[in-house]
């Protein structure tokens, strides 16, 4: 089973209105638009997005990727 954004989020005992700030790390110039667009689709209609950064970078962890999306929640 695949884990998923928000299955991340509910085990910190966060939802996605709680993330402030998200990073799109993307290799070499791997284009910038599909993960921005699947940020987008999970987002959905919640109102204004967290600040979102894309930061290109050299490689990843894993050689086979190309694109890193990580996140950061407030919970109050």
């Amino acid at each position: 089973m695949a884990t998923t954004p928000a299955m991340v989020l509910e085990a910190g005992g966060a939802r996605p209105e709680d993330l402030v700030r998200l990073s799109i790390y993307i290799v070499g110039d791997a284009a910038i638009g599909p993960a921005f667009g699947v940020w987008m689709a999970f987002w959905g209609d919640r109102g204004p997005p967290p600040v979102v950064t894309g930061i290109r970078v050299l490689g990843l962890a894993n050689p086979d990727f190309l694109i890193e999306i990580g996140g950061q929640a407030a919970i109050v």
